[in-house]
């Protein structure tokens, strides 16, 4: 069984100053129904004193991440794809970089969903996650590693079903009468994951009473994929074994085993997808609070939401890689 470990030589103490996250730019996606931001930092980064952030998903120690929004099919639907993945620690004792097979999952990922003629109208996120991991197994683009995967999918759909929306109206600014809710599909595996959050407000944009006669916050956490684990430090994960390596109790997880959940999302809801050195060290009440942070006049900013969102994990007592991707339905 391979399982997380803390970096050496700072996990006995967490001796490091905590530092102020800053990024040149944000990875920043947007279609007519969506925007969608990504970055993340590399604890190596942190305990060598910078707190630059990074946009490249290569360079996000352990960890990756991918975004897409893609026009596909006849009617040019519009899909938002997005990932993380998360190399498991522990293949540092065999001397195999973890982060290896998390960027190779991602970069195939990112590759298919981008390719001439991949079906993503008909492909699951679940599905995306097994082309990527076979693509990695079956052309031997890494020697060994394991890694966690969460995958999401997004698209317009309509109340009657979750059927993709028959509608060639997406490359242009004109919104269909029939769009009335957007469909989330997320596939997980181990305990990076996703919350989607809600506004409360009431039709004059106030926040909502509660029974208690308290004022609830502007935005409220409705759903959170659970984590899949074997015991508290031993996700489930998709793995590169070779032959030599194998022994009992290693966690080699097939694709089709992942988690699957569709959601209904509406108009102004949020989706903040992280490592698990984002959901380790804050809460969804604490996103909640950013969200609040990062609302304007001009709505949410996405890029200072990913942002702060980094800066209070980094402030949590766990030392990890750490990767967010936001994701807010403008509609």
């Amino acid at each position: 069984m391979l399982s997380r470990i803390p970096p050496t030589a700072v996990a006995a103490t967490w001796g490091i100053a905590r530092l102020t996250p800053k990024v040149r730019q944000i990875r920043l996606l947007s279609s007519p129904w969506c925007r969608i931001s990504a970055v993340g930092i590399s604890k190596d980064n942190v305990v060598e004193g910078s707190s630059e952030l990074s946009v490249d998903p290569t360079l996000c120690g352990e960890d990756s991440f991918f975004i897409r929004t893609i026009q596909d099919g006849p009617y040019m639907t519009s899909i938002a794809w997005f990932g993380v993945a998360d190399g498991v620690g522990g293949w540092r004792q065999y001397g195999v970089d973890p982060g290896l097979i998390a960027r190779q999952v991602m970069r195939n990922a990112s590759a298919l969903v981008h390719g001439k003629g991949f079906p993503n109208n008909h492909t699951s996120a679940q599905m995306l996650i097994g082309e990527s991991y076979w693509k990695v197994v079956y052309g031997k683009e890494v020697e060994a590693g394991s890694t966690t995967v969460c995958m999401a999918k997004v698209w317009p759909g309509v109340s009657k079903g979750f059927e993709i929306l028959p509608k060639a109206a997406w490359m242009s600014d004109t919104k269909p009468a029939e769009v009335d809710e957007y469909i989330l599909e997320v596939a997980n595996i181990g305990d990076s994951g996703l919350i989607v959050l809600r506004p409360s407000v009431d039709k004059e944009g106030d926040a909502q009473t509660r029974e208690d006669g308290q004022k609830s916050k502007p935005v409220r956490c409705v759903w959170q994929t659970p984590f899949n684990r074997i015991g508290q430090n031993a996700p489930l994960q998709l793995a590169v074994v070779p032959e030599s390596m194998h022994q009992d109790g290693m966690i080699m997880t097939d694709p089709c085993e992942a988690s699957v959940y569709r959601w209904r999302l509406q108009q102004g809801d949020i989706l903040v997808m992280g490592t698990d050195g984002v959901w380790d060290n804050i809460s969804p009440s604490n996103v909640e609070d950013i969200t609040v942070e990062c609302m304007g006049e001009g709505g949410l900013d996405v890029d200072m939401m990913a942002r702060r969102v980094v800066e209070e994990s980094l402030e949590g007592p766990k030392l990890d890689d750490i990767t967010v991707s936001v994701c807010h339905i403008t509609g």
